[in-house]
């Protein structure tokens, strides 16, 4: 009866501590929006007045808790204010959800991100459709205000 029961607890650890295998590995998931990490307002300054843009290419080390613990320029925009903004902005603000290796255990993993400093300056483009309707809702409210104004 020993051994058999001795057999059974076995075989439930086994089971147990190898449930997690064969699972596939993740990689890191950013949470919220990864275009609110660096900003127009985090432009450096001397950078915005000389117009200088590029893209910086970075990777992150992510912590198995989803922390960036690291941040290194893979690709510089070819200014390093630029580049150690970007870095010290995702190093700052970025979080995720842990990668996930095959036991289902968070784990330290990397991601590799960029940013792209001349978007951050470029003024937003309207379609014709937007054009459209921003022109329309304008002559409208130009005509409200005109038989407003006028007396009948």
């Amino acid at each position: 009866m020993k051994i058999y029961c001795f057999g059974i607890l076995a075989f439930l650890f086994i089971a147990q501590s190898s449930a997690g295998f064969g699972r596939e590995p993740t990689k890191p998931v950013p949470r919220g929006d990864i275009g609110r990490w660096v900003t127009v307002a985090d432009y450096p300054p001397i950078a915005k007045r000389e117009n200088r843009s590029g893209v910086t290419y970075y990777r992150a080390s992510v912590s198995s808790i989803g922390r960036v613990s690291r941040c290194e320029i893979v690709r510089s925009s070819g200014h390093r204010d630029l580049d150690e903004k970007a870095c010290s902005q995702v190093r700052r603000i970025a979080r995720f959800r842990p990668a996930i290796n095959e036991r289902g255990q968070t784990m330290a993993s990397q991601f590799d991100g960029k940013v792209d400093w001349s978007n951050l300056t470029r003024k937003r483009r309207f379609t014709l459709e937007e054009n459209q309707m921003i022109t329309e809702a304008f002559l409208e409210y130009v005509k409200r205000k005109n038989e407003q104004k006028s007396p009948e």
